[in-house]
């Protein structure tokens, strides 16, 4: 826990810089719109982060879900004797289970930047 609130520490005073240093250089702001805006940056990143980071496990939540309801509805076709050639009770859960976490760790690997541009949209 003690390295997790020095990340954040070390993550909020260079967020501040950055958004400092960056609302300098673009525009001639004065220090209190400077010091608003990365307030805002520094509040909305972190809340941007959690909602992308939702976003993503709810996706997997569902990829999951689909694939336990397909396989079910294999499975009862091939005990009904009513299966197709696309109805395969133990291809199909492996590739769906492999698509949902290769979707979830795609998506993991977007979080961070996703969140970063929809608080600079937030900025303007």
């Amino acid at each position: 826990m003690k390295t997790f609130t020095k990340l954040c520490v070390i993550m909020f005073v260079v967020l501040s810089l950055v958004a400092v240093t960056d609302a300098f250089a673009g525009e001639k702001k004065s220090f209190k719109e400077a010091t608003v805006d990365t307030v805002k940056t520094t509040i909305n990143y972190p809340a941007n982060l959690v909602n992308e980071a939702v976003n993503v496990v709810g996706g997997a939540a569902k990829g999951t879900a689909e694939t336990v309801v397909n396989t079910a509805k294999a499975t009862g076709k091939t005990l009904t004797g009513k299966a197709t050639k696309d109805d395969n009770v133990i291809v199909t859960p492996i590739k769906d289970g492999a698509k949902t976490v290769k979707d979830a760790a795609i998506g993991t690997v977007k979080v961070p930047v996703n969140a970063a541009k929809k608080t600079s949209e937030q900025k303007s």
